[in-house]
């Protein structure tokens, strides 16, 4: 979550915790309504032709991130909430952690990364670049 221009809060929705995929897929929408966004800012999905994602290997996915997403989206629709869907080509090389460390988001210790002590992981990390590129520049993609 970002406030004021800066993270304040790393939250994850994990799938460990849900029995089916719609309860999975309700929870984030249940966490959604929790914190009550001026805006969401996601990671969309692309089925890439390269490092092990071209479209033979997904054959016989149900493609889940792709269906959470519709979720997300119809939720955001249905709640007036602005829905801005970034890639990660639009995030990594700009928001490295690297970067983000140098610039105070993030500490590093021992190759690990840390937001206000807690250790985060990359699912973590990625929101925070999303988040902090969308406040940086702006969107591209309204998510419609």
């Amino acid at each position: 979550m970002i406030q004021e221009n800066r993270p304040v809060r790393l939250d994850e929705v994990s799938a460990k915790h849900s029995r089916t995929e719609v309860e999975h897929w309700q929870r984030h929408l249940n966490y959604i309504d929790t914190i009550s966004p001026d805006v969401i800012v996601m990671e969309g999905y692309k089925l890439y032709n390269h490092k092990g994602m071209s479209a033979s290997t997904q054959a016989n996915s149900e493609l889940q991130t792709p269906q959470l997403i519709g979720a997300i989206k119809t939720h955001c629709h249905q709640k007036s909430i602005p829905l801005a869907i970034q890639f990660a080509s639009d995030v990594k090389t700009r928001w490295s952690e690297k970067v983000l460390a140098a610039k105070g988001y993030l500490q590093e210790k021992n190759g690990r990364y840390y937001f206000a002590g807690d250790q985060t992981n990359t699912h973590k990390r990625d929101a925070m670049k999303h988040g902090l590129h969308y406040m940086r520049y702006g969107v591209k993609n309204d998510g419609k």
